[in-house]
């Protein structure tokens, strides 16, 4: 079964996970970049897969310009960004209060098929 990502809940999620941008780091020192990165590559390949389920232009280009006018960076230091180490960003930062997954997000892993 493929995962399905609602974009504009991890991207409100994101927002609010890192609500300085690109200035706030996580506990693993890692910063939000490669957690917006991971997620413009699950959306890519997922376009690819299923072009009736995801908009290949948006899930890549547009998903990397949206959060450029967003945080105000350039999308060539976003796509520059390489995701490294993010096995447990996911869960740890698009969790809800209470520490439930909410639609359909789950952690993975960087060694798995989908990177």
């Amino acid at each position: 079964e493929k995962l399905v990502y609602d974009t504009a809940r991890i991207l409100e999620l994101l927002l609010k996970a890192y609500p300085d941008g690109v200035s706030h780091q996580n506990v693993n020192g890692d910063t939000p970049l490669g957690v917006f990165r991971l997620m413009n590559e699950v959306l890519r390949r997922a376009a690819a897969e299923d072009s009736n389920k995801y908009h290949p232009a948006f899930a890549a280009d547009e998903w990397v310009n949206t959060i450029e006018e967003l945080l105000g960076r350039d999308a060539g230091y976003w796509r520059s960004i390489r995701p490294t180490e993010v096995d447990d960003i996911v869960a740890d930062y698009l969790a809800d209060e209470d520490g439930r997954m909410k639609n359909g997000l789950k952690t993975f892993s960087a060694d798995e098929e989908l990177l």
